[in-house]
């Protein structure tokens, strides 16, 4: 059971770093049936090493891996010693094995007391995500136990079939010998520990519905107010983006605000620019290819004016319509 645990401990604590992976997180919280405020989580794995050290690194994404490769490590050893149980061989765990899974419980148990210590709010969040996918995992645990339902079934009638063989082949000596100590009883015993979990297992998951509350499934007049729409670069998929086509595009289906990004030339004149270069969102490489790759911020704003910014936008939709309506459609 301890490995067990300390098998869901490494996933636990890969949810907890993904989700401060990014510096900021939104997580939309319940308040009541038809109120919900943000909760904004700014705390940064990488920000805090970097505060600490002094050194900037991903080093979420590092600890990310180490935890995935502790998670498949445990999870190898629990299905070996599920496989071992399963043709009744005796188990036999090796000292680097040993040392290996001390480690990986110390290693948890220490991340655990730091999430608990320093990442309380943290903690919230997974009440909410099972709220808001309650339903796929319910429809996802009905799935896997009628799947399993099959192997539990063949083997609870293999040890069916064996207690009676038994009861047929036992002699008397046998019988006053195994008396304190029937076989048939053990595996009487063993039918009602595998059988009985899992029925009971299968009830409450058909019961649980009855419990579940997700805010994404609600009749229509308990939803609560519509959300604000905002315009990543304008209206992206209706005009070259940061754009005044694209922001008047945005405005005119219901955005409350616009969002964008500001470069600044190298002459200090701000731009709207969201890559780091300039090769999807304008012509450059038709009229600078040798300077194509450098970075947007380093060329004068005379030179910027001149670029074209929708051209690469009217392309894309023509090759786009050309290809679902007709292959040989072109443009003169």
């Amino acid at each position: 059971s301890s490995h067990i645990c300390f098998q869901i401990a490494p996933l636990i604590i890969l949810l907890f770093f993904y989700a401060s992976s990014s510096p900021v997180s939104y997580c939309i919280l319940e308040r009541d049936t038809t109120n919900f405020y943000v909760l904004e989580i700014e705390t940064h794995f990488c920000r805090v090493v970097f505060l600490g050290t002094g050194i900037w690194f991903f080093w979420s994404i590092v600890l990310l891996s180490f935890l995935g490769i502790l998670a498949a490590y445990t999870a190898l050893l629990l299905v070996l010693g599920f496989l071992l149980c399963w043709e009744k061989n005796q188990l036999y765990l090796h000292w680097y094995h040993k040392i290996l899974i001390l480690i990986v419980m110390l290693f948890c148990s220490f991340f655990l007391w730091i999430l608990l210590t320093y990442w309380k709010d943290r903690w919230f969040t997974i009440g909410l995500s099972l709220q808001v996918f309650a339903p796929y995992i319910h429809l996802g645990s009905i799935s896997v136990m009628v799947l399993l339902s099959w192997p539990v079934a063949f083997y609870l009638i293999h040890l069916e079939g064996e207690a009676r063989m038994r009861r047929f082949q036992i002699t008397n000596i046998e019988r006053e010998r195994n008396k304190r100590c029937n076989m048939r009883t053990k595996l009487r015993a063993l039918q009602v520990a595998i059988g009985l979990p899992f029925v009971l297992i299968l009830l409450c998951l058909y019961v649980v519905p009855l419990g579940i509350y997700s805010p994404c499934v609600q009749e229509k007049d308990k939803l609560g107010p519509k959300p604000y729409f905002f315009g990543h670069r304008g209206a992206a998929m209706l005009g070259p983006e940061n754009t005044m086509m694209s922001f008047e595009k945005a405005v005119e289906n219901g955005a409350h605000g616009l969002e964008s990004d500001v470069q600044i030339s190298l002459d200090k004149v701000a731009f709207l620019m969201h890559d780091y270069d300039l090769r999807r969102t304008t012509n450059i490489l038709d009229i600078m290819p040798n300077a194509s790759h450098t970075h947007s911020s380093f060329f004068y704003w005379d030179f910027l004016s001149t670029l074209n910014a929708g051209k690469w936008f009217s392309d894309s939709w023509v090759r786009h319509i050309s290809w679902v309506q007709n292959p040989a459609f072109t443009l003169s």
